[in-house]
């Protein structure tokens, strides 16, 4: 945390930018391209730290992703027994911190040549449910140089080449050549922060799309009123049974009918004035008979059909561009998005689901406080340690569904910094792009 903060307070610090976009290569301290320096003069998505060797000498080479294992050999006798033997009980391992007593990655525990670190998830096998799959955190080993090959050889070698690599000396003496840390250089890179961004747009304008009432029940949404229940029962009566009259699927038969016809004005929606109100919960954890208390129907916001549909048709997010923050008023884009995503939290909440693109974007854009804040207005109430929750969970649905190997802390640490680049957004940033447009530079 110390050292999150004390990168935090450094990002703070102001950049000078070169004062013509000639002198951008010369005065790259970092070894940035020329590209991406005039991308920051313009306030497009930065990068937020650097690594002390540049990384720009081959932009094609793509970022090693993880180390391939070598698969392992068939099992012998002698491979059956050491697995037996493994099974008994072992020394206590080594407390971490304290000072090791065998060499690093020997494997003279008689436990076979991989060790696990620990599970990070389990998931049916995708072809036998029957069976479970475990991913697994590796520890680090040291592998004879002739068991490893392919394009991890490749890129090692090419790593020391371009100077990527340090020298350490070890206690017996041997030196060791070891690669500089790019962790950071993949995870806030510009390339990384752009593609999450793009990632994240995408998926939230076509989750406005689809069925938006999926996965909600039947009971988390119920009609405002005695008047709006008795209404629906005379309209409907002779064509629904009184089971199928819920206040979903009423919502649901509206939305249909108005995407086949298209242009309907307000007063032109079937059942326009009826009002529902969703009653359900966006935090799974709320279960405290206070807490049900809060979320009563008298303390949640009730909305005419015609008042809900208007909010989703036509997608209010499909006219916001992708690169609204690469060009133009940054600011007045920012704030276009940040009021589109209010509107839809106070009038359409059940969208904003853990699990959801439009929740994931919201705690980008808005921040946590402030999509509390809307909730709350809402009368939704979610527990202090929501935000954390829901965005962690947000972030394995964001590693399931979008082509990223990284790991989830990795993917995490990437859209932390995407989020400091909104959170950095403030109404001068528009006067900047603008001088910069006609060529002038601002400091």
């Amino acid at each position: 945390m110390a050292s999150l903060l004390k990168r935090t307070a450094l990002n703070q610090l102001p950049w000078r930018v070169p004062k013509s976009p000639s002198m951008v290569t010369a005065s790259s301290p970092f070894g940035l391209s020329k590209v991406a320096l005039e991308r920051r003069m313009h306030n497009q998505i930065p990068r937020k730290r650097h690594t002390p060797h540049s990384a720009t000498k081959n932009p094609a080479r793509a970022i090693p992703k993880h180390v391939a294992r070598p698969k392992s050999k068939p099992k012998t006798e002698s491979a059956s027994r050491k697995v037996y033997v493994s099974r008994r009980r072992q020394s206590r391992p080594e407390k971490r911190g304290t000072n090791r007593t065998r060499i690093v990655g020997a494997c003279n525990d008689g436990i076979g040549p991989w060790s696990v670190r620990r599970i990070l998830a389990s998931r049916p096998h995708p072809f036998n449910r029957s069976k479970t799959l475990y991913k697994v955190q590796w520890e680090t080993t040291w592998e004879d140089e002739s068991k490893v090959n392919g394009l991890v050889a490749a890129e090692w070698n090419e790593a020391v080449h371009e100077g990527s690599t340090f020298t350490f000396k070890a206690r017996d003496g041997s030196d060791w050549t070891v690669l500089k840390d790019a962790t950071c250089l993949e995870n806030d890179s510009e390339d990384s922060q752009w593609e999450m961004w793009r990632a994240i747009r995408r998926n939230a304008v076509s989750e406005l799309e689809e069925d938006w009432l999926a996965g909600l029940k039947d009971g988390e949404f119920v009609f405002a009123s005695e008047e709006d229940t008795t209404k629906i029962k005379y309209i409907l009566g002779e064509k629904w049974s009184e089971k199928e009259m819920s206040a979903k699927n009423v919502l649901r038969a509206t939305w249909t009918q108005m995407k086949r016809a298209h242009g309907l004005q307000g007063s032109e929606i079937p059942l326009e004035t009826t009002k529902v109100r969703f009653v359900g919960q966006i935090d799974p954890c709320i279960v405290s008979g206070e807490e049900k208390n809060y979320s009563n129907q008298r303390n949640r916001v009730a909305f005419s059909i015609a008042d809900i549909l208007r909010n989703l048709t036509p997608n209010p997010l499909q006219a916001l561009e992708e690169d609204a923050f690469s060009k133009g008023p940054v600011h007045s884009n920012y704030s276009q998005w940040c009021e589109t995503l209010k509107a839809l939290i106070r009038n359409v909440p059940f969208m904003f689901r853990s699990g959801t693109w439009l929740q994931l974007l919201a705690f980008l854009l808005l921040g946590s406080e402030s999509f509390r804040g809307e909730l709350a207005w809402a009368g939704i109430l979610v527990q202090e340690d929501w935000c954390h929750r829901a965005r962690e969970y947000d972030i394995h649905m964001y590693y399931e569904q979008v082509v990223d190997d990284r790991a989830a802390h990795e993917i995490q640490e990437t859209f932390l910094n995407l989020r400091d680049f909104f959170r950095a957004l403030g109404p001068n940033k528009e006067t900047t792009v603008e001088s910069n447009t006609e060529g002038k530079v601002t400091n």
